[in-house]
């Protein structure tokens, strides 16, 4: 639940050297920022701004800049994001790289708390190209570290510690030849405390982070009061995974005592600490405790937890502390609070959440929302896996871009495996112990309560076999409609394709271009038919849902005619389509289709050769007569009995056609006339 860019503060921007009409207020806005006096800041930035002159544009950069800037302490991304673009957009114009790379920098935080991930990669490189082509090697120390931030976020580790390095060498090098010790002290202490939480929230190494520590704490001067704030949030931290809870506490309260003092950057921070804290101590059933960093933590929220990654964190672990006293009640409004935000703190974050409300809803016996959430959390967990499989990629890709450097840091790096993989080795052992003796507790202590988790695993898992049996009834039945309503038209394409290559000498150049067209045409439409089915079967794989709209019933019969158009004229019918091209129904286009071109296939298999089809609608009601052999109500009815018996394959497509009709609230009836002659009735409303 830490947050990458914890440290993006700790960086000091430098004061501009360029003489300029506001160099005395732009001089106080630097010294603001390197205090987190954000509100003062913005007061006296706003105050500025409207005095610069129009055509100014380097002052119009730098004010918009400090006004952007004062904006992220209260979490207001909107706002920063709206004046560092505009300042971007006046540095471009004076032309100045320096006044240029920092809007660009915080455009990156908030670009990355805002959420948008394309704007930020395109900053991101940007700067990168800027950092990489300046000879200003102070500016390009101030980028990279914003840089390592950025690929910190990313989970590309390997571009951050190179980052961090390069920053680290140099600033070592400054301090050693005397210069500027105050700042080359601040650039060491910030690149040594970005190492540490590198090796302590990244690579699970809390010994690693507690060495790094130590080294930068001799860099930390008095009045780097930001520096002082992380470097007591990452010890108390490293020694929380170390077991030292005592002495983790310590450098707790040396930063609540910041936060007391009314530094907002401390409280902010402090905050964070809580959340560890209460991690830790749910980890290890300390909820007393837990519920103590809570109440600190929510204390000072409303003041200094204003951002939605924050205040999603304290919601779940909120939550988590009523799960763990069993008050599920009280657990469930905090964790459906934290899911609304949750997207946007990270795919991981999320993931625990919805983990969280399916523990949750089971235990208020809501079993039908903790299958959902579970389900859910394995396809978010698809998702994790893939995310950090991409994260492996690029992680690669970045090590094979940076081979010049890979021998500075290949020993670190084998050391950094080994001992994460006896980390692991660790933890796998642990928990493996761990889980033998829970489950043969339970089992001693709670065999009935075993029973019942059986019985519930029992029923869902009939009903997901049901469910399964369902979606695998709803698959025949579209393999059935598709190869019903295909057959006809691809058996009569091929009967004549097979007379045009067997008679072609009796035909006329004319008959045989006639005889093409027809199969062209009969094609096309077969191919399109054959695409809109496998589409509509594509959405309907689980089961029919109908998709009620409004619908051409002209065209629907067009449709169908032209698929049927080789069987009617093989037959030398007639077709009578007497259907307005205005008559419209509400009803679902591909049923609807599927009705009308089974009820025609079947009037041309039943039409005498040379007799006339007749098509119409009134009303709500579309009609099919043929002059073949009568076919009565009662025997449709005849043929759907016939057609539900699982060992009768006759009357499929009348079968189809009943079942469609019925999803789509229409009825089939046909007409009992006297002599001879079919005539049917779709009515659809």
């Amino acid at each position: 639940m830490r947050k990458i860019f914890t440290l993006l503060f700790l960086w000091l921007p430098t004061v501009l050297a360029a003489q300029h009409a506001f160099k005395k207020e732009a001089q106080q806005c630097d010294s603001l920022i390197g205090i987190t006096n954000n509100h003062e800041l913005e007061i006296l930035a706003r105050k500025v701004l409207p005095q610069v002159a129009g055509d100014d544009w380097y002052n119009l950069a730098l004010f918009h800049y400090y006004i952007g800037q004062s904006m992220e302490m209260p979490a207001n991304y909107d706002t920063a994001v709206s004046h560092y673009e505009q300042a971007i957009a006046y540095a471009r114009k004076a032309k100045d790289g320096a006044l240029l790379s920092r809007p660009l920098r915080g455009l990156v935080f908030a670009y990355y708390a805002a959420g948008e991930k394309m704007k930020l990669d395109e900053v991101a490189r940007e700067l990168e190209h800027m950092s990489d082509t300046t000879k200003n090697q102070d500016l390009r120390i101030i980028n990279n570290s914003v840089l390592a931030n950025y690929y910190a976020a990313k989970g590309i580790h390997e571009k951050q510690l190179n980052y961090l390095l390069e920053d680290l060498a140099y600033a070592q090098r400054e301090l050693a030849k005397g210069k500027e010790t105050a700042r080359f002290n601040a650039y060491v202490a910030e690149d040594l405390i970005k190492i540490a939480e590198l090796y302590n929230v990244n690579l699970k190494q809390p010994d690693k982070s507690k060495v790094y520590l130590d080294k930068a704490r001799p860099h930390i001067l008095p009045a780097d009061r930001g520096a002082s704030v992380f470097y007591y949030k990452l010890y108390a931290e490293a020694l929380l995974d170390l077991g030292q809870a005592d002495k983790a506490n310590l450098y707790y309260d040396s930063l609540s005592a910041m936060c007391t003092g009314g530094f907002g950057m401390a409280c902010n921070v402090r905050i964070t600490l809580d959340l560890v804290f209460i991690e830790h101590m749910l980890a290890a059933g300390k909820q007393d405790q837990a519920r103590l960093f809570l109440d600190r933590a929510k204390k000072l929220a409303p003041e200094y937890a204003q951002d939605p990654t924050t205040l999603s964190q304290l919601q779940l672990l909120e939550g988590q502390v009523y799960m763990a006293a069993a008050d599920y009640k009280a657990a469930l409004p905090l964790l459906k609070q934290a899911e609304a935000g949750g997207r946007l703190v990270s795919l991981e974050f999320f993931t625990k959440v919805q983990a969280a409300l399916a523990r949750c809803s089971a235990g208020l016996g809501q079993w039908q929302d903790a299958y959902r959430y579970a389900q859910e959390n394995v396809l978010l967990q698809d998702s994790l896996y893939l995310e950090k499989t991409q994260q492996g990629l690029a992680n690669a890709e970045a090590k094979y871009q940076n081979k010049e450097k890979q021998q500075q840091i290949e020993q670190q790096q084998v050391q950094l495996s080994y001992a994460r993989k006896q980390l692991w080795w660790l933890v796998a052992g642990l928990a493996l112990v761990l889980l033998i003796a829970v489950l043969l507790f339970v089992i001693y202590r709670n065999k009935k309560r075993t029973a019942d988790l059986l019985d519930h695993k029992n029923k869902t898992l009939a009903r997901l076999n049901h469910d399964l049996e369902e979606a695998n009834q709803t698959k025949a039945k579209l393999f059935s409609i598709i190869s019903h309503d295909l057959r006809s038209p691809i058996s009569q394409v091929y009967q004549f394709l097979k007379l045009q290559q067997l008679d072609q000498n009796r035909l006329t150049e004319e008959q045989r271009n006639v005889l093409s067209y027809r199969i062209q045409t009969a094609t096309g439409s077969l191919l399109e038919t054959m695409e809109d089915l496998l589409l509509w079967s594509k959405t309907q794989m689980n089961q029919f849902n109908t998709e009620m709209q409004p619908v051409s019933v002209a065209d629907v019969v067009t449709d169908c005619l032209q698929l049927l158009q080789l069987n009617s004229d093989a037959k030398g019918l007639r077709v009578n389509n007497a259907v307005a091209a205005d008559a419209r129904v509400k009803s679902d286009p591909y049923f609807l289709q599927a009705i009308v071109r089974n009820l025609l296939q079947n009037a041309i298999k039943a039409a005498p050769e040379g007799s006339v089809i007749d098509i119409g609608f009134t009303g709500h009601t579309l009609s099919i007569g043929n002059d073949g052999v009568h076919f009565s109500q009662a025997d449709y009815e005849t043929a759907i009995a016939a057609a539900q018996s699982p060992k009768s394959l006759s009357g499929l497509g009348l079968r189809l056609v009943d079942e469609l009709s019925r999803k789509i609230g229409a009825t089939i009836t046909f007409a009992d006339t006297t002599g001879s002659g079919t005539r049917v009735a779709l009515s659809m409303g």
